[in-house]
């Protein structure tokens, strides 16, 4: 699995002509993601996920790099 998410809010129609308490100084994000997934059986499976993502908040120059790992162990029943 590949993914690709952006989020702007530093656009003002995105709050309602409104501003919401908490995202004075937000900005953008791009995420870029991939994913495995491993059926071990029928009733568990095994889910590695990797996101690299890009931050860059309202009045700075530079822009944060974000590496995320996940894993997880899922049963069905």
């Amino acid at each position: 699995m590949l993914g690709y998410g952006f989020l702007d809010l530093t656009d003002a129609g995105a709050l309602s002509g409104g501003v919401i308490s908490g995202l004075a100084g937000a900005g953008k994000m791009t995420d870029y993601s991939a994913g495995l997934s491993y059926y071990w059986n029928k009733y568990v499976a095994l889910r590695l996920n990797y996101h690299h993502m890009q931050v860059k908040q309202w009045g700075q120059a530079d822009t944060k790099l974000v590496n995320a790992l996940q894993f997880r162990v899922q049963y069905m029943f």
